[in-house]
């Protein structure tokens, strides 16, 4: 158990290493992990979800373009761990329809 607690926390500070050298846009609040998951939730509580760490650099490059170009206000997720089709969508429960 503390090994996979260690393993998680090494590899949440290596994701936030290129948020610390401020090449990440968005203010990082927290990191979430787990044994597959690894998700920055940002200030404005939005979440970009990077899966594990494979292709780590490709994912975060991926996330950077997409915040970039995003306008909208409201609280979102970026799901980068397959980096070759990112999804955004919305973290409101509510179903639009």
């Amino acid at each position: 158990m503390l090994r996979k607690t260690l393993t998680a926390s090494l590899l949440a500070a290596a994701a936030l290493a290129p948020a610390a050298a401020g090449q990440f846009p968005g203010h990082i609040r927290f990191v979430k992990t787990g044994e597959k998951e690894l998700t920055f939730v940002l200030a404005s509580h939005s979440e970009v979800r990077l899966g594990d760490v494979g292709d780590l650099r490709l994912k975060l490059a991926v996330a950077r373009r997409i915040l970039g170009s995003l306008t909208e206000s409201t609280p979102m997720y970026i799901d980068v761990s397959v980096p070759e089709r990112p999804v955004v969508g919305s973290l409101d429960p509510q179903v639009e329809g």
